[in-house]
This record gives C-alpha cells, structure tokens and sequence, in this order.
C-alpha cells in the first residue's frame, strides 16, 4: 500500500496536468501565420546600383550645400532669339557645392565662375546631377553652360542612362548649341519597352526651328532629360498653336474690335502706303486681333481686303486644319499649353482640359512657375495613351 503523502502527490500532479491542458485548450489560438513571400535576392545590378548610390550620397554629403532649395532659384531655361538660354540668380564664384533640390533623388553639384562681373560671357556654369531613381536605374547629367547670355553663347547639355535587371536598356542623349545652331545627338533604346537601339542625328539653325521640324525627337530623346532637371517649361506650347485650338472660346476684346473695324476700309484704299499701314497696324493688335478678324463677317469685303486678312491669320495660325482640330482635344497638348506665357492661354487651355476629361482639375492657370509645374506633370502622370499627343489618329 503506498503512503498517503505518495499518493497525494499523485493526485496533485495529475490534476495540475489535467487543468493546464483544459486552459490551453480554452485560451483563444493565435491566427496561423500568413504565408509571407521572402524577399528575393537581389540581383548583381541591384547590388551595384545600391553600392554607387551611397556612394554618391556620402561624396556629396562632404560639400558645402547652396542655401538654396529650388530649381529657380538655382537655374532655368529660358528661350531667347529662339535659342535656349540658361539663367541663375546665383552670384559667382561658387565652387563645387552641393545644391539639395527639392524634388530630386540626390543632391546635384554645381560650380559657377566669372571672371569679369560685369560681363556674363566670361562666366561658365557646370552642374551635375548622379541619380538613382529605382534599383536598376542610373542617370548621369551634365550641363555646361555661360548663363545669363542672350542665347548666342554655346550651351552642352549630356545624358546617360541605363536601366533594366541586367543594365540592358540605354540611352545617351547630346544637346549642343552655338550662335546659329542647334543640334541633337541620341543613341540607344529610347525606353525601357524597347529591344533594338537607335541613332538620331538632327541639327537645325535653333532650338526652336529643331523642336518644329523635329518634334517627335525631341520629345523622346530631350524632354526626359529637360524634366529631370525640372525644365518642362521649354516645351510650351507655341502660344499662336494654342490660339489656333482656342480661338472659338477666345474672348472678343471690344476695344480692339473697333480699331479692327475702324482699319478694315483701309485696307482696300488705292493708295499702296495707306493698306500696307493699315495691315502693319492690324498685325500689331496681336491674337486678340486675329481673334476679331476670324469671326468678322466677310459681307461686302474686296478681295483685297479678304486676301489681306487671311494673310494676317496665316501668321496666327502654324498648324494644318487637320492637325489643329486632332489637338484641340488633345489632353497632353492642353497641358503644354499651360507652359505658355499668355495668361489667356493658360486660362482657356485649363478649361478646355476640364471638359476632356471631364472633371475638375487642381490647377490654377496663374500659379507660381515651380508650383503650377508641379502640378501639370502631376497630370501628365495620370494621362492614358489616347490621350498623348503622339496618339494614333
């Protein structure tokens, strides 16, 4: 007969085994664990990407930073004589510092010399950008420039890049420009979605004739390296093209439809000096002039005074009445549009852009430079392909 105190002891034990077990069945289980996908490795590109990136941001961290935050207040494009320009607020000399702008990567670096202050074509301005913008892309930009000028110094504008798993997608895209030329130079895949690379080699006597004659190139090749760097605004719209797709809801300015009228008789005067006046006069009252000649009745005119008003319009009008009616409702043109530096442009294009695509949008017309950038290529990101204007038609 074993002792009592054994047997207590048994019992004891037995009931302490018995009670966990019903409060651990008792206890609410924990939900079972989700089936978390592991990271995948990642790839030798991604490695080195990583390893340059830092590498950029620790060498840049050792320079001096410009106080300044803002593209403008760094540098910006401007078209003068139909060339692109480069202006900056920024005193010389400044060597090697490092700008911190908002709404890039990483850091740029920038050096800005002169040496003779009260002529801006003994400065030279060389600004540099490394970025990384996902982990297999890379992105060099060099800009070497005399800023400030009236658009006859020469100007070098260099991009490379290089993206996909492996680094198999490029681009290498040169701008130059001098007094009476301006060239492009690309060579590479012009996006990640293409398999074979290509070479463009276009020049012209300006930026402005090579965006005309060019512009499919130039929006391939040049406008992602204009808007890295925050640039958009040299792509604007040419405000007589904005015109031309805007001219029905262009108001019709009351005084300068009676200087309209009141020139139109002269325009049909025999003497040669008083028409070819009256027609100078008329090209004066710029797009709200045309805006007035357009919609005038042509009851009771001469031919020459209706051979002298459609060659006023001509002037107002540089797209094909194909073309001007295919971007009239063309949401990507209207965006450019809102580059413009007519505020009536910008005002009629903003309207415009409500009604493609049907909602209002969050852009004022009248916005600070830098904010109403912004938000224009905030839109741009959420166009669909039907609506660019490289769409199929």
């Amino acid at each position: 007969m074993r002792p009592t105190g054994h047997l207590l002891a048994v019992v004891t034990l037995a009931g302490a085994i018995v009670a966990t077990s019903q409060a651990q069945t008792a206890a609410p289980q924990p939900p079972p664990k989700a089936n978390v996908k592991a990271d995948a490795p990642q790839s030798e590109r991604e490695k080195l990407i990583a390893v340059q990136r830092e590498h950029t941001r620790s060498t840049l961290a050792e320079k001096s930073p410009l106080p300044e935050k803002r593209m403008s207040q760094i540098l910006q494009f401007r078209m003068e004589h139909r060339q692109l320009v480069v202006n900056t607020p920024l005193k010389a000399p400044l060597i090697s510092r490092r700008a911190d702008i908002k709404g890039f990567g990483l850091p740029a670096e920038l050096s800005f010399t002169q040496t003779d202050p009260a002529d801006p074509t003994s400065s030279q301005l060389e600004f540099n950008l490394l970025d990384y913008p996902d982990k297999v892309t890379n992105v060099r930009i060099h800009l070497s420039c005399q800023p400030n000028t009236d658009g006859t110094a020469e100007l070098s504008l260099e991009s490379s890049l290089q993206t996909g798993t492996t680094g198999e997608h490029f681009a290498r895209v040169v701008y130059t420009q001098t007094a009476n030329r301006a060239a492009l130079q690309a060579f590479g895949t012009a996006s990640s979605e293409d398999q074979e690379s290509k070479t463009v080699m276009i020049s012209e006597k300006d930026f402005v004739t090579l965006r005309e004659k060019h512009a499919a190139d130039l929006e391939t090749w040049l406008r992602p390296v204009l808007h890295r760097l925050q640039q958009d605004f040299v792509f604007a719209t040419d405000s007589n093209a904005a015109w031309q797709t805007l001219a029905n809801e262009w108001p019709v300015n009351p005084g300068v439809q009676a200087k309209v009228e009141a020139l139109l008789p002269d325009l049909n005067s025999p003497q040669w000096q008083v028409r070819h006046t009256a027609e100078k006069e008329l090209a004066k009252l710029g797009r709200d002039g045309a805006t007035v000649i357009l919609h005038h009745s042509r009851n009771g005119l001469s031919l020459e005074q209706n051979t002298r008003l459609d060659e006023l319009l001509s002037r107002f009008q540089p797209l094909s009445s194909d073309e001007a009616r295919r971007l009239s409702t063309n949401a990507e043109f209207m965006l450019d549009c809102e580059y413009c530096d007519d505020a009536m442009v910008r005002r009629l294009a903003a309207e415009r852009l409500n009604k493609i695509l049907g909602r209002p949008l969050h852009l004022d017309p009248n916005a600070p430079d830098a904010e109403r950038g912004e938000a224009i290529e905030h839109l741009r990101s959420q166009l669909g392909p039907s609506q660019r204007k490289d769409a199929a038609h």
